[in-house]
């Protein structure tokens, strides 16, 4: 059989068998690309692609079977496991927050408050600044800030309850694109100091005034006081050491501060609740 170059070609697009002069090639050997290196895993050859970086494949390619191949099994586990993680650490332009859980007579409490965060009817997805949410980690990053970015939340998955309440008590049925940023407050032990906080807020304050396109932009903290157990002692001596307001009291430095109150909430005689406060700065006019 005599095939031309197209129908060659063509042959081993579509998997058919392939014959030159007369006889069946058992394996056709495409060459070597420029990002590949090849490795024998239990003696058969595996193509590794190193997709970006053909410098990295090239300088790999001389090393012996020996020195090659724990580096490159290592590289191609690497790769299988970074493929699946779930990539929601990237901006985006939407935050979700899902409908109410159906209600049943054995629901604690503690299910029935905070079914009312989420939406009475069916999930909602809330529009992101998604243009300036990326500029906004770019230039942090040049700062030397670490930062995590999301590109969504998975299915099933909502927003915290410290985002819930600004979309649903604040906001409204107004279609503000927000930004959500979140701070280690809490978990150790990486929580950021009160000084990187501050420094955050700055550099905050000094991103959005640089930022070319006119906007008002408005910001809210929440943090968390004491709780289950209302401690008003400890609340007033932490309350103006709280991260989340750190950063935002900096990045407000050049504004009023209009309002200041603490409210201890009470839910039983147990003394049992949450340490509320509130602040307010006068926005500009």
């Amino acid at each position: 059989m005599i095939r031309t170059g197209e129908q060659f070609r063509d042959s081993i697009r579509d998997g058919r068998e392939v014959w030159v002069n007369g006889e069946r090639v058992r394996e056709f050997v495409k060459p070597l690309q420029d990002n590949e290196v090849p490795v024998y895993v239990d003696g058969q050859l595996v193509r590794i692609q190193i997709n970006g970086d053909e410098t990295l494949a090239r300088q790999l390619r001389p090393l012996d079977q020996g020195t090659m191949n724990p580096i490159l099994e290592f590289m191609r586990g690497a790769n299988r496991y970074l493929s699946k993680i779930y990539t929601g650490y990237n901006p985006a332009f939407i935050i979700r927050n899902t409908a109410r859980e159906p209600a049943s007579p054995s629901d604690s409490w503690v299910k029935s408050a905070r079914m009312w965060r989420h939406e009475p009817g069916q999930d909602r997805e809330y529009p992101v600044k998604h243009e300036l949410a990326e500029w906004l980690i770019r230039q942090l990053c040049d700062r030397d800030f670490d930062i995590a970015a999301m590109d969504g939340i998975e299915p099933g998955k909502f927003e915290g309850h410290a985002f819930q309440f600004v979309h649903r008590r604040l906001l409204k049925d107004h279609e503000l694109p927000v930004i959500p940023v979140i701070l280690n407050t809490f978990d150790p032990p990486n929580q950021p100091t009160p000084r990187r906080c501050v420094a955050l807020g700055a550099a905050l304050r000094e991103l959005i005034a640089a930022w070319p396109e006119d906007l008002r932009v408005g910001v809210i903290a929440s943090g968390g006081l004491s709780h289950f157990v209302v401690d008003e002692a400890l609340d007033l001596q932490l309350l103006g050491a709280i991260r989340n307001w750190l950063v935002v009291g900096e990045l407000a430095r050049e504004l009023d501060l209009e309002w200041v109150e603490y409210v201890p909430g009470y839910r039983t005689p147990a003394l049992t609740g949450t340490g509320l406060a509130f602040a307010a700065w006068k926005p500009l006019p």
